[in-house]
């Protein structure tokens, strides 16, 4: 898919988010509420933070629902996770490198260093 095309396309997908949040019920993730972030996106990566009530996610699923209608994108649900509070499993594998909660340390980007020492001797 072009760059443009995706820049675009996740730009409406953004705007369903905050249309569908000003129309209220919706509650933040705790730690994300002053920032009003609702979702983070990399690329044809996506994050989606919310607290962790039913509501919630059924808001979510329908704003994901609308979008692939819409756009004709759908999660790949097999390369997709959901974490609760105090459930799944973390560290999560973001791009190679350890999703969690506290300061990332050296160890936890080892395989990422070892990777790129190899391509830069290969």
């Amino acid at each position: 898919m072009p760059r443009l095309y995706l820049l675009v396309v996740m730009e409406m997908f953004s705007c369903l988010i905050d249309h569908r949040v000003a129309q209220g019920g919706f509650s933040f993730h705790p730690k994300c509420k002053e920032l009003n972030v609702i979702h983070v996106i990399f690329a044809d990566d996506l994050f989606l933070l919310s607290a962790a009530k039913l509501q919630d996610v059924q808001i979510l699923k329908t704003i994901l629902e609308d979008f692939g209608r819409m756009s004709g994108l759908k999660p790949n649900l097999l390369k997709s996770e959901i974490l609760f509070a105090s459930e799944g499993a973390l560290p999560l594998k973001y791009l190679g490198i350890s999703l969690i909660s506290t300061r990332l340390r050296i160890s936890d980007c080892q395989g990422v260093i070892d990777s790129m020492k190899k391509k830069v001797q290969g």
